[in-house]
Parts: C-alpha cells; sequence; structure tokens
C-alpha cells in the first residue's frame, strides 16, 4: 500500500533504495532516516512510512529506571 503512495507523488523507490541501502549507508544516510523517522514517515515532504508503521518501529525497549 505504501508504494502506491509513493509512486502516485511521484517518488522514486529506487532513488530512496540506494540512499538507504545497507552495504553503502553513510553517517549522514542514517542522520537522515534517523530524521525521517522523528518526522513521522515523513522524507523530503513525501510521506515515506504511514505513523502506525513508525510507532512500530521506534518503541521504547528499554527499562525507565
Amino acid at each position: 500500500m505504501e508504494i502506491k503512495i509513493l509512486q502516485r507523488q511521484g517518488v522514486s523507490i529506487r532513488r530512496i533504495a540506494r540512499q538507504m541501502g545497507a552495504s553503502r549507508n553513510t553517517a549522514r544516510d542514517y542522520l537522515r532516516f534517523a530524521q525521517m523517522l522523528v518526522d513521522g514517515g515523513r522524507f523530503d515532504g513525501a510521506q515515506i512510512l504511514v505513523p502506525a508503521t513508525v510507532a512500530l518501529m521506534t518503541p521504547i525497549n528499554c527499562p525507565r529506571n
């Protein structure tokens, strides 16, 4: 479903995959990915992940004490 939304918005899935590819990540790429999560799944003005997906990816896993 998210891929269809991206295609309608003119977002290149291949471009995003290249920028986020595990074998070629830089600190800048990681920062941009983390910022996308902070922004609720938005990247360069496009909604890449729905908020529910971001919520599943960002739970607090450490004890608070």
